[in-house]
This record gives structure tokens, C-alpha cells and sequence, in this order.
């Protein structure tokens, strides 16, 4: 259950296809995950990149959350990361507040 409503969809899998960067670039890939409330949980969000014909894996994890740095340790480190207290709403207000907006928008006439 999230925000008294069942979870009926789970995605576990996001592709993204973009422009080639030059391997010294870094670019920016963007997007909104639900992560779980437990302080210091690590959640690792294993890669796999693919250019034009090469593959590069980046899944391995390492098991213990107090010592997550110890993943850089590993040949191909997934990202990851690691769950914090908050210190105000993500979006600016809080979950109760936002999902009253949505049912006042949904509410009115088209």
C-alpha cells in the first residue's frame, strides 16, 4: 500500500537512449524513484551501458549498508544511493498535502 492506495506496478527496468558522449564527459540522466524510509539504506540501481557495440556492466553491490564505500572496492560498482532523513518535503510540501491538490484537481469539472 502506498498512500493508503494498493501497488498494482512495479518498474524495475528504465531505458534511456540519448547522444554519444565523449568519454571524458559526464552527462546528467534524471528520474523520480520511490526509495524506502529506512535511514541509511543503500539501494543500488545496477547499469548496464550500451554504445553503439560495446557493453559495459556496472552491477556489483557490496552487502554491508554501514560500510557502502567499500563497493568502489569492486571492478564495476553499480551507483547507488543512500537513504538520509530528509530536512523538508523533496517537492516542497508534504505527501498529504500534495495528494489533497490532486484530488481537488481531479474533482473539477474539464
Amino acid at each position: 500500500m502506498r498512500e493508503g492506495r494498493p501497488i498494482t506496478e512495479v518498474v524495475d527496468e528504465i531505458v534511456w537512449k540519448g547522444n554519444s558522449l565523449p568519454t571524458e564527459e559526464l552527462g546528467l540522466f534524471r528520474f523520480m524513484v520511490g526509495m524506502p524510509r529506512d535511514v541509511g539504506k543503500v539501494v543500488y540501481f545496477k547499469t548496464i551501458q550500451k554504445c553503439q557495440n560495446t557493453e559495459e556492466k556496472w552491477v556489483d553491490t557490496y552487502e554491508n549498508d554501514a560500510e557502502y564505500w567499500r563497493v568502489w572496492l569492486n571492478k564495476t560498482p553499480a551507483p547507488f544511493a543512500v537513504v538520509v532523513k530528509p530536512d523538508r518535503p523533496q517537492l516542497g510540501v508534504d505527501m498529504q498535502t500534495l495528494a489533497k491538490a490532486r484530488e481537488e484537481m481531479a474533482a473539477k469539472p474539464k
